[in-house]
């Protein structure tokens, strides 16, 4: 499993359900439908309001300490500096976590978005 990915679920998936997700990552389609179909499986302690666009959600990764490179896990995992990371996916409704150290952007097909960040 990607270390962006491990690390992403033991911050921001809930406790009781980090062993199933940590179970499902051989099935890559199966991690992501668990994990980002809905918010159901992330801690809400973690869920912090989004930013209107992908340059001001960038800009407040980046203040909550992300580095200039994210992890995009999504149909296809790809790693790309934080602003394409985030340009690339934001609004576009799909399930998806760009993870940057310990902040993430969030984003399911419902169109709900979040950064999320443990406290």
């Amino acid at each position: 499993m990607n270390p962006a990915l491990e690390r992403a679920i033991t911050l921001f998936v809930r406790k009781e359900k980090q062993d199933r997700m940590r179970a499902l990552a051989k099935r890559r389609d199966d991690l992501r439908d668990a994990m980002l179909h809905d918010r159901r499986a992330l801690d809400p302690a973690v869920l912090q309001p989004c930013p209107p666009d992908a340059t001001a959600t960038a800009a407040a990764m980046k203040k909550l300490g992300a580095s200039a490179t994210a992890f995009v896990f999504d149909d296809e995992d790809s790693e790309l500096p934080l602003l394409d990371a985030v340009s690339s996916v934001f609004g576009r409704q799909r399930d998806v976590l760009v993870v940057s150290n310990d902040v993430a952007f969030y984003e399911n097909h419902e169109g709900e978005q979040f950064l999320l960040k443990r406290r």
